[in-house]
């Protein structure tokens, strides 16, 4: 989460140093359930993906005020078909919903941390 915070910081300093009063969105977020993977950083295995979900939306929640933070989208709702050509490490596997539409573990997660 080090990272998440480091960048999140660093674009509003950016706001903030042009007088810009912008409220930020965070798009695109989001890790594959697939397993782990050394070449694949982004692939976490279904309890990885849960985790790394609850972390980040923790540290998004937490600063939302300082970041101004308005809006935070989850990469992909639902997996891929699993024969769909896909150019991507984690994309596959990204959604909270496998592609039969069972929820994942990080599908109820994701509902306790934006349920407030």
């Amino acid at each position: 989460m080090r990272n998440l915070k480091r960048q999140m910081t660093k674009l509003r300093k950016v706001i903030k140093r042009r007088h810009d009063n912008a409220k930020m969105w965070v798009t695109e977020m989001g890790w594959g359930s697939a397993p782990p993977s050394k070449k694949w950083p982004l692939l976490k295995g279904v309890e990885g993906q849960k985790k790394m979900l609850k972390k980040s939306f923790r540290v998004l929640i937490h600063n939302r005020k300082r970041w101004r933070l308005k809006r935070v989208y989850w990469f992909l709702w639902r997996d891929a078909a699993p024969n769909a050509p896909v150019n991507c490490s984690f994309c596959k596997s990204a959604g909270l919903f496998r592609y039969d539409f069972t929820p994942k573990p990080a599908w109820q997660t994701f509902l306790n941390l934006t349920h407030r």
